[in-house]
């Protein structure tokens, strides 16, 4: 839908445990838990999905500057699930 986030749009993001062998730690500020399966960011409205877009990269060119030579290179991505789903009506 587009507009702000009272207009109905999100960007919804979804990292899980499918195989079972990462350590999930999540942390609100006001709760932790430790061994989720899965966790899910949803931001609403077009700035905050920019917002999003330009932390993940940021997190993503740090997260491979400690990895150092253990990163795969940027393509490694096709080995990743990637899943869209619309927003439901």
């Amino acid at each position: 839908m587009g507009g702000d986030a009272g207009h109905g749009g999100w960007t919804e993001i979804t990292l899980t445990n499918s195989e079972g062998n990462c350590g999930i730690e999540i942390d609100t500020g006001t709760a932790h838990r430790i061994d989720a399966d899965q966790v899910t960011i949803r931001v609403r409205g077009d700035a905050e999905m920019v917002v999003l877009a330009n932390a993940l990269e940021w997190a993503g060119r740090r997260l491979r500057e400690f990895a150092g030579d253990r990163a795969e290179p940027v393509d490694g991505e096709a080995d990743a699930v990637w899943e869209t789903d619309e927003p439901h009506a």
